[in-house]
């Protein structure tokens, strides 16, 4: 049985404001992201993203959380091309704390249970979700931008 929440973690030696930046600014998300190609929207409370992974298609987001520069998070769909809505999306929480003069960062993805589908579909996502968060952190925390 698939478990409800992915969490993964890194220690970056960046401070929180440029962490912040490459995790919120639509411009820097795809240098550093390497599976995403571009991201349209603007990012504040509410708003609607189109996060573009090319060849395997769009995924719509929802930012829920602005608190610069300590949470960032949004509800993303949870297949490609799916509405943001009830039983078709997880959240993404970014939580950042200061580190000495670098930053802790900490990913959540929370919701697998409450999607719609069977368990199968369910194991499926949270699988490939888990698998990527590992990598996603890593691009992250290796960004040549950390020291731009």
């Amino acid at each position: 049985m698939y478990e409800d929440q992915i969490v993964e973690s890194v220690s970056i030696d960046a401070d929180p404001e440029r962490v912040w930046q490459l995790l919120t600014d639509p411009e820097y998300l795809p240098q550093w992201w390497d599976s995403l190609v571009s991201v349209a929207g603007e990012v504040k409370e509410g708003s609607m993203l189109v996060l573009d992974f090319g060849e395997h298609g769009r995924t719509n987001a929802v930012v829920e959380t602005l608190d610069r520069p300590h949470a960032f998070a949004w509800r993303w769909a949870s297949d490609y091309e799916q509405p943001v809505e009830a039983g078709t999306s997880t959240l993404v929480e970014f939580r950042l704390e200061a580190e000495g003069a670098g930053t802790f960062v900490q990913v959540t993805e929370s919701g697998f249970a409450a999607l719609d589908g069977g368990d199968e579909k369910k194991q499926e996502l949270f699988e490939d979700r888990s698998g990527g968060w590992p990598t996603v952190m890593e691009w992250l925390s290796g960004s040549r931008l950390l020291s731009s």
